[in-house]
């Protein structure tokens, strides 16, 4: 048996334990109603009052019930900036028009399987979107569902959807990939216009046959790819581009690369003589970068006479590029543009060639019989220095390089005359006599202006 002692011992410990006990019941209980998120709005969503939608105050939107939601915008808009997430109960059958429109907190959704139609403009500008669910119930998406969307990055469009509404994605900039099921018999104009970032859409060759691509997709890189293919031809009028590579990441709009293969096929303009280009190709006003003249690109021209290049690409002129353009007499090359190669054989036999400015400052490499062959001797006096004859130039090449670092055979004719930045450069002679090129190396052009031209690279 307990002695007094004991027993008021226990007594004690009892009623600390329950004291105890009761704090923590009441912490825990007032912890948990302070916890508790308290409603903010609640109204019917429809005229029936068989669904109601909850706003609370932790940004937290609930809409429960069953039948139609059509009386909702008119009251949530007045809180599109609280409102955080969105809970739709199975039961909602359909969704009105701009019921989420401008939610911008909201990330993500899951509309559920009793939803068969969603309202056009329904999260218009929901900027904080990334993804959204789409039960396999719906049947249309209508127009400007999603528009400006643009954190959206990923939405399945599901089976039973048979139309897409216009602009209905319209400028959903993060979308990189779009799925369109071939349940899907119509979409609108500008459904996907200006989700530039779109690079890859899987779509039924039929619906494809029945859609403009440049409304329903333009400005979207997957756009350029399909209109125009890596091999398509753009003719502007005076030149013919192919394009080669597609390559987005790229600023001031350029969006890919082209190379020069000829002139344009435009009766009017194809015998032209004087060709110049100051900028780069475009199309829907989307530039691509000019890396190359073809190979045999003007080859045989005989009409043109006169070739000006201002622009900051082309790092090659490629093998017979010019070759036997007979009356071919000038060729200039901008001090902006990023010739590195003049390829053998790119100027060879265009006998009439006189005047040819090379001023890319990055040029590095003239193969074999690049001039082989062009301008013409002329006449030839007695050098009494030399101790031979050389020829008067007709011919005369201004190379503004300082990095020439090689010069293949019979690259310049020996009766060219050749002005090259600081021609008394060892490195340099070495390289020209190496070519078979024997003349002296002169500096500046003064032919026309009188003075030396290479001031300009000092």
């Amino acid at each position: 048996m307990l002695d007094f002692k004991e027993t008021m011992l226990m007594k004690k410990v009892t009623h600390i334990a329950l004291v105890l006990s009761f704090i923590l019941f009441s912490f825990i209980f007032v912890k948990n109603n302070a916890l508790a998120a308290n409603i903010v709005q609640q109204e019917y969503a429809n005229q029936n009052k068989t669904a109601k939608w909850t706003l609370y105050d932790d940004g937290k939107l609930v809409i429960q019930g069953t039948g139609e939601m059509n009386a909702t915008f008119w009251y949530i808009n007045n809180y599109v900036h609280s409102i955080e997430s969105i809970e739709i109960a199975n039961g909602i059958t359909s969704i009105c028009n701009d019921s989420f429109r401008a939610c911008s907190k909201v990330k993500s959704i899951t509309i559920p399987g009793s939803v068969t139609s969603i309202g056009s403009g329904l999260f218009y500008e929901c900027t904080g979107l990334t993804s959204v669910t789409i039960s396999g119930a719906v049947t249309t998406i209508g127009a400007q569902t999603f528009y400006g969307c643009t954190g959206l990055t990923s939405i399945t469009i599901p089976g039973s959807v048979n139309t897409i509404g216009a602009k209905s994605f319209y400028g959903c900039t993060g979308l990189t990939a779009i799925t369109i099921p071939a349940s899907v018999t119509g979409i609108g104009d500008s459904a996907f216009a200006e989700c530039t970032n779109l690079e890859q859409v899987n779509i039924s060759d039929t619906l494809l046959s029945k859609i403009d691509i440049s409304n329903v997709f333009l400005n979207s890189k997957w756009y350029y790819k399909a209109k125009y293919p890596i091999g398509a031809i753009i003719d502007d009028g005076t030149i013919r581009y192919k394009i080669t590579s597609y390559n987005f990441d790229q600023q001031d709009d350029y969006i890919g690369n082209v190379i020069i293969i000829g002139r344009t096929t435009d009766n009017q303009n194809k015998k032209i003589g004087s060709i110049s280009i100051y900028d780069d190709p475009n199309t829907n006003g989307k530039k691509y970068h000019i890396t190359e003249i073809a190979s045999n690109a003007f080859r045989n021209d005989k009409n043109l006479k006169e070739f000006y290049y201002y622009g900051n690409g082309i790092s090659k002129i490629s093998k017979n590029a010019f070759q036997n353009c007979k009356n071919l007499m000038s060729f200039y090359f901008s001090p902006a543009s990023s010739l590195q190669v003049i390829c053998s054989g790119a100027f060879s036999n265009s006998k009439k060639l006189s005047n040819v400015k090379i001023h890319s400052l990055k040029l590095t490499t003239i193969q074999k019989n690049a001039f082989l062959n062009c301008g013409k001797k002329d006449s030839k006096s007695f050098d009494p220095n030399t101790n031979r004859y050389v020829y008067n130039p007709w011919l005369e090449i201004f190379i503004a390089t300082k990095n020439l670092k090689s010069i293949g055979k019979k690259a310049i004719p020996e009766y060219a005359k050749v002005y090259i930045y600081k021609p008394s450069n060892k490195k340099y002679k070495k390289l020209f006599k190496k070519s078979g090129y024997k003349n002296k190396l002169a500096t500046g052009w003064t032919k026309a202006t009188g003075k030396n031209d290479f001031s300009q690279y000092e």
